[in-house]
């Protein structure tokens, strides 16, 4: 069982790092806007790359979210969900 499960995190882990090799300039913008506390800036630029199955951008994007207002908080834990899904090794660990 904990082969297994470490199998999997192992094909999630590499699978991220093939995604993130193809990166979007949304995405690197977004993560600028992430570093100066621009949370609904950042949210513009990862929605996109969300919407389209990035799982670090579904990840931030719910960070985003989380840290704009009660409101659009309770909306992120979908995103996290979802990032776990696609396999984001620390929304899985989470």
């Amino acid at each position: 069982m904990m082969k297994a499960f470490l199998t999997q995190l192992t094909h999630a882990i590499l699978i991220n790092v093939v995604l993130c090799s193809y990166s979007h300039a949304s995405f690197e913008q977004g993560m600028e806007y992430v570093q100066q506390a621009r949370w609904y800036d950042a949210e513009q630029e990862f929605r996109p790359e969300a919407e389209a199955g990035n799982a670090h951008a579904i990840y931030w994007l719910g960070r985003s979210l989380e840290f704009q207002d009660f409101q659009k908080g309770l909306t992120a834990g979908e995103w996290f969900y979802k990032s776990a899904e696609l396999g984001n090794p620390w929304m899985m660990a989470r």
